[in-house]
């Protein structure tokens, strides 16, 4: 909570120096943001507050006896003159600059003047509409995290339960470029699953595109089938992307090699996530070549910290030989939707570079029935086969004599 005393500044420079200096250093429209309640207190207080998250006390009788006039003004339809003209029967002019000037330096107002950027239209400033307003939270140009998302290009392989809920929630998000890879013709796994929330049964390639058209008309998405069947496939999918994501609904080791590889080798960013047979789902790590783990040395990693050792390597040899003809260990319909929506919400943080994801060099976990949640990071292994500086060296031997 963050208290800010609102006082009559001491006559120490002339009135026209210092209401110059306002008037150059505040907002052309002055705009408290819509996010903020305006609550009046007891005790010449007043109360700005943004959910839970921050809240403002404005104390002092400048306070108390002005802002209840000025705050219905603050919405950014009005120039500093016309907002001292409004308010001129219950504040002198330095009254009234010097509380703006406050509640400026506390970061509490915008500038309404500053006009969005041309290339969204007045359709996409609506849509996006709450998502810019958050992002205002964060920075004076809210509107440039939105511009990174629609310049943004992301491929995400496999469009089965998972994929479709990345996909979708990318989409409502608004990366501007999505291109989506499927082993095989769509198939919903359940009548009721995502992408036929529109009534859309079928199962064709125009599926995905006609109700991503209705979710948002704005991005351009593209639908590739049987494009995951070589390294020299996936290649050419991925080239020039800003992010790849790999959600398959069944284990893929070869898939995953060959993007670790790739990503590496073309220095793209990607995400995974686990496949839907556990009562556990995992996202990530989220892989950013040469600065944090690397697919290949997350599986070592698992690899050595397992209690059944033999039993994984197995396992994993046997998927290898049966790829994506594993048995289906079956799934609530919540648990793609939880996973995808992580995965979405880690891409979106990366585009925009609002934070860094949690899931860099890292693993998160949740048990979809207890609801317990773990992070586990994931170091770089010095003689990782794949990305390590150290893999082509042999090893050093030191001895004493």
């Amino acid at each position: 909570m963050t208290t800010i005393r609102v006082r009559q500044s001491p006559p120490t420079q002339s009135r026209f120096y210092r209401n110059s200096h306002m008037y150059h250093h505040l907002p052309v429209r002055p705009r408290i943001p819509p996010y903020f309640d305006q609550i009046p207190m007891e005790n010449n207080a007043y109360q700005l507050r943004a959910g839970d998250d921050t809240i403002y006390i404005l104390r002092g009788r400048t306070v108390s006896e002005l802002l209840p006039h000025l705050l219905p003004y603050l919405d950014g339809s009005f120039t500093l003159s016309q907002l001292i003209e409004k308010c001129k029967e219950v504040a002198t002019e330095d009254e009234i600059l010097t509380i703006l000037e406050c509640l400026n330096n506390g970061g509490l107002l915008k500038d309404a003047s500053t006009e969005p950027p041309s290339m969204f239209s007045r359709e996409e400033l609506s849509y996006y509409g709450p998502q810019i307003l958050f992002f205002s939270h964060f920075t004076a140009e809210p509107h440039a995290y939105q511009a990174r998302l629609k310049n943004s290009k992301v491929a995400i392989l496999g469009l089965g339960a998972i994929g479709v809920t990345v996909l979708m929630s990318l989409a409502k998000a608004g990366v501007g470029y999505i291109t989506g890879v499927a082993d095989r013709q769509l198939s919903p796994p359940f009548p009721n699953h995502n992408y036929t929330a529109t009534g859309v049964r079928e199962s064709t390639d125009g599926v995905l595109a006609s109700v991503l058209g209705n979710i948002n008309p704005s991005i351009d998405f593209r639908q590739l089938n049987d494009g995951l069947q070589s390294k020299d496939s996936i290649l050419q999918i991925v080239k020039g992307q800003d992010v790849i994501v790999v959600a398959m609904d069944e284990p893929r080791m070869a898939i995953f090699d060959w993007v670790n590889q790739i990503c590496l080798d073309e220095n793209i960013p990607w995400l995974v996530c686990s496949s839907l047979n556990s009562i556990e789902g995992t996202v990530g790590p989220f892989i950013v070549p040469r600065e944090t783990c690397c697919y290949e040395c997350y599986r070592l990693r698992l690899k050595s910290n397992l209690d059944a050792y033999d039993e994984y390597v197995a396992f994993e040899k046997y998927v290898r030989e049966h790829e994506g003809r594993t048995a289906s260990y079956g799934y609530l319909s919540q648990f793609p939707a939880i996973l995808g929506e992580f995965v979405a919400l880690e891409v979106v943080k990366h585009l925009t570079l609002l934070v860094p994801p949690e899931t860099y060099g890292s693993l998160f976990s949740i048990n979809f029935m207890t609801l317990q949640a773990r992070s586990h990071e994931v170091l770089k292994l010095p003689r990782c086969p794949v990305c390590g500086p150290a893999k082509d060296q042999p090893p050093k031997s030191y001895w004493m004599g």
